[in-house]
């Protein structure tokens, strides 16, 4: 029995080794605001780094490379864009603006890290979108992001209960048959694909907690005048949604 229960020690303690790589992996960085906003009430802002999943969340004074340097913009209903400063606090970086029109509100960031991390040049892209008043249908704005894709929101707040749907586009058009995962701050996740012919990727919220939808490829590197470094074997570029029913 007691040989057993060894071997059993022996092999969790092999299976944690092995998840350790992925788990340094997973890190990522969102942005954390309410999904619903009101005139003339200033919003806070956060933005996170660490392993979303386990709830490790790293101390703004300890990020990764020059992440902090990323640059915060929010995109107005009239399609203005308006930089946003960022305070440092223990855990995140934090910011306000006050809404002054009815209408959808894009929060977004994309920062392409200066170092590499096992080879990969990471480009971390976060979004978040606020909802003022009643806007009429959803989110018309073309993609700020380099790559050109886009979550667009639910028309109500997510719930639990609920399916938690986003479309996906890519380009100003629909991006349908799209692969993305759902995570839950608790550890669960789940693989998606956007619809064929929607692009919607949807699947119901069954407990409490926080989410992030990630939208990600990891393209190898190929040609040697594309590397920045003899180090750099591939890209890593995520887009990330987070939302908390």
């Amino acid at each position: 029995m007691n040989k057993r229960l060894h071997n059993l020690s022996q092999a969790a303690l092999l299976a944690l080794l092995l998840l350790l790589p992925a788990v340094t992996k997973a890190h990522t960085m969102w942005i954390d605001t309410p999904f619903e906003g009101h005139i003339g009430q200033p919003q806070t802002v956060r933005i996170f780094f660490g392993e979303f999943s386990l709830r490790m969340i790293s101390p703004a004074d300890r990020w990764f490379s020059d992440i902090a340097n990323c640059r915060l913009t929010l995109l107005a209903p009239d399609g203005t864009p308006i930089p946003l400063e960022k305070v440092p606090t223990d855990s995140c970086y934090t910011a306000s603006f006050t809404p002054t029109a009815e209408g959808w509100y894009l929060l977004y960031f994309e920062h392409t890290v200066r170092d590499l991390y096992e080879g990969m040049r990471i480009t971390y892209g976060a979004q978040s979108w606020v909802r003022v008043g009643h806007p009429d249908g959803p989110p018309t704005v073309a993609s700020p992001f380099s790559h050109g894709r886009l979550f667009l929101p639910p028309a109500e707040p997510f719930r639990l209960d609920q399916p938690a749907a986003v479309t996906l586009t890519e380009g100003g058009q629909l991006a349908p048959s799209r692969r993305l995962t759902l995570t839950s701050d608790k550890g669960w996740r789940k693989n998606l694909r956007s619809d064929a012919t929607t692009a919607i990727a949807s699947t119901p919220l069954l407990f409490p907690a926080d989410y992030l939808f990630e939208w990600t490829d990891n393209p190898p590197i190929t040609d040697p005048a594309q590397r920045i470094s003899t180090d750099h074997q591939s890209d890593y570029i995520t887009l990330n949604y987070f939302f908390r029913p």
